[in-house]
């Protein structure tokens, strides 16, 4: 029966435009309710959207102040007791050639560690290329900034014992800018529990060999020697991490657009 044989049939009889009138205005009604409920369920969606973005915010950024804050809290323990340990002398002497070695992280990180986070944000398919071109790079300022590091330090450094502290020290710098591609990782995938964890273990790692070191009799070289050793640990497992759980890594100088 087509729609106009219907609406004749209800409009036939006592009351019948009436019934018809209802029955329209019942059929709208329910396409409005329909229409409204689709409109809740999406504003439901982009809500739980929302608030599930603010969710990985706040935790991400209470993993990596849990990390600032448990290398603030290490640091300051090992300053103490390296201090009392072995004396002003030949702490003076140990904080100069980490304050050298440190003033050439800037040279290392290159400033691509804002960059990496951006992109792969951006576009989360291109991040292995992301981070096998960035590693690439990273090795190679890193490797020039250990160079100026050692050339400069011998050529200005006070003594030969602190020039020596600066050589055992570029090795840390290596490790250390290796270390800091990985956490740009971390911090791009939101996965900041790895820093957190990487920075809970190795600062309490150092801490302890440096103390046992020390009481056992040893010298500042051997305490140098051990600082370089633990950042090459961290660097090695932060490699393997993001090898495991995030991207795999090569060695790149292009990005596949």
């Amino acid at each position: 029966m087509t729609s106009a044989a219907r609406r004749a049939r209800d409009m036939s009889g006592p009351g019948g435009k009436k019934r018809w009138q209802a029955k329209k205005d019942l059929r709208f009604s329910l396409i409005d309710s329909k229409t409204r409920l689709t409109q809740s369920f999406r504003s439901l969606s982009r809500t739980r959207v929302k608030f599930s973005g603010i969710r990985s915010i706040a935790r991400n950024a209470s993993f990596l102040t849990a990390a600032r804050a448990t290398n603030i809290i290490a640091r300051t323990c090992y300053v103490i007791l390296v201090a009392r340990l072995l004396g002003p002398e030949l702490y003076a002497m140990l904080a100069y050639s980490q304050s050298w070695y440190l003033a050439f992280m800037p040279v290392a990180i290159y400033g691509m560690n804002g960059l990496m986070i951006r992109l792969i944000g951006l576009n989360k398919s291109l991040a292995p290329d992301i981070a096998a071109r960035a590693l690439t790079i990273r090795i190679f300022t890193t490797a020039v900034a250990a160079m100026l590091c050692v050339s400069v330090g011998w050529w200005l450094s006070p003594d030969r014992e602190s020039a020596m502290l600066i050589t055992v020290l570029t090795f840390a710098l290596l490790a250390r800018g290796v270390t800091a591609w990985a956490q740009a990782l971390f911090n791009a995938f939101e996965v900041s529990y790895h820093q957190m964890r990487q920075e809970l273990i190795f600062r309490v790692i150092e801490l302890t060999s440096a103390t046992t070191i020390l009481l056992l009799g040893g010298d500042v070289l051997l305490l140098v020697i051990a600082h370089a050793i633990v950042w090459w640990a961290q660097a090695t497992r932060a490699f393997y991490i993001v090898r495991r759980d995030l991207v795999p890594i090569g060695f790149r100088w292009s990005v596949s657009e």
